[in-house]
């Protein structure tokens, strides 16, 4: 398959998303995490927030558009259906992992039936609707904007491709103070999404998917939370 590229159109340079980066890095998130500490809810909605204010501001004032970010109707099919089909692999995938736990008999030992245990009644006790939908469906399309579209067009503007994605990776995951091997891996892959489309929307999927399949771990398939402890 020969992937159809939409031109990118942003011409910002690098110092925008510096002052940003260096706005949340340095001042807010950890004057929030000390002052907030006890009231993790607070210090979670801080980190989208102050990068969708960050973003309204700068389309407010006309510095940035919709478009140049990567919201472009170009090749959308095509976008949808990447977008689509990796992350739709990642989620089938799951079920049939932890069919292999049970064939396998994996799945009787005590390591899989202890961490089954703990994580099935800590999901119960946190369990947050509004969260879940808002982690799957909206987080996703704001992180790309700003990510992607912001941040990495920025760096594709000065720097080659392959360092230029592997910097907006290791930004991706810096910013949510997890340098788990997951979320290293989705910064990665949706940034070359990005680079490799001209748009958001193959990302954005991904990401929603990535995002579901953590909720089905957390509540449905607990046992793969210790299969794949090395990604988190």
């Amino acid at each position: 398959m020969v992937i159809k590229k939409t031109k990118l159109t942003g011409v910002w340079g690098p110092k925008a998303p510096v002052i940003m980066l260096t706005g949340y890095f340095c001042v807010l998130f950890p004057l929030f995490n000390i002052i907030f500490r006890e009231s993790r809810w607070v210090a979670g909605l801080v980190y989208p927030g102050y990068f969708a204010l960050g973003l309204f501001f700068l389309i407010g004032l006309k510095k940035i558009r919709l478009g140049d970010l990567g919201f472009s109707q170009e090749n959308l099919k095509q976008n949808i259906i990447i977008g689509g089909v990796c992350g739709g692999a990642l989620l089938l995938s799951l079920p049939l992992l932890d069919a292999l736990i049970d064939i396998s008999g994996l799945g009787n030992s005590d390591l899989f039936a202890g961490a089954e245990l703990r994580i099935a009644n800590g999901a119960r006790g946190n369990f947050n609707l509004a969260t879940i939908v808002a982690s799957v469906l909206l987080l996703p399309i704001l992180e790309q904007a700003f990510f992607s579209g912001f941040i990495l067009q920025s760096l594709l503007n000065k720097f080659k491709p392959v360092p230029a994605v592997y910097m907006g990776a290791v930004i991706f995951t810096a910013a949510h103070f997890d340098f788990a091997f997951g979320g290293f891996a989705i910064g990665l892959i949706t940034a070359t999404f990005y680079h490799l489309t001209g748009t958001l929307y193959a990302g954005i999927l991904f990401q929603m998917f990535c995002g579901l399949g953590g909720a089905l771990i957390l509540y449905i398939y607990p046992k793969l939370a210790t299969l794949l402890a090395f990604l988190f």
